[in-house]
């Protein structure tokens, strides 16, 4: 197999004593100088750009949404706009009248998300704000479909158990400069969240 691998003009054996040193010398420069050379094409962005829709085509049809425009579009920080819930009682609760706020965090397959609630000061005086209340947090990683987006907790603070998962439908929307993301998370066929996120 390796006398297959090995291009003609270059020796198996290199410290077979019918190279001279020389010629060990010589034959290992070249090598040197074709892997760097080789290493130059592959990461040029002419040659990436080629070789992608080789990729694309024997890829998974996942693995191709992943890997697309909705994923760039996805990566980077978002702040909660506006969202409600259903909670255990059966009643929907607005985030806004809860006063929260939520930052979350999407890249390289990962998300972070930290929410706090922040009520309004009674005077209307920034500097009497009340204290920041922390409300929750999760981390982990998530999978993308064209229409899907799935959170897997790694860790959390409100008891959720290792990889439990969290499936939200989301749309992306164009507002000018905005980028707005709307998620709706859909439990057992019954509504049970939707939120607007806007990209910073």
């Amino acid at each position: 197999m390796q006398s297959q691998l090995t291009p003609s003009f270059i020796p198996n054996k290199l410290s077979s004593p019918q190279y001279t040193a020389k010629q060990v010398r010589s034959t290992r420069a070249l090598l040197a100088s074709t892997v760097l050379l080789m290493a130059g094409l592959f990461s040029a962005p002419a040659v990436m750009a080629q070789t992608a829709p080789q990729i694309a085509k024997s890829a998974p049809a996942e693995t191709l949404v992943t890997q697309t425009s909705a994923t760039d579009r996805l990566q980077g920080a978002w702040r909660l706009q506006q969202g409600k819930y259903l909670d255990d009682n059966g009643v929907w609760q607005d985030y806004a009248a809860l006063h929260l706020q939520a930052i979350k965090v999407i890249a390289d397959g990962y998300f972070s998300f930290t929410t706090v609630k922040q009520p309004p000061s009674k005077s209307g005086i920034a500097a009497e704000l009340a204290p920041t209340e922390f409300w929750a947090a999760g981390s982990g990683q998530y999978k993308l479909t064209d229409t899907q987006y799935t959170e897997y907790l790694s860790l959390n603070s409100f008891g959720a158990k290792h990889g439990q998962t969290f499936s939200f439908e989301y749309t992306l929307e164009q507002l000018g400069d905005k980028t707005l993301m709307h998620t709706k998370r859909i439990e057992k066929g019954q509504l049970k969240e939707v939120e607007v996120w806007q990209k910073l």
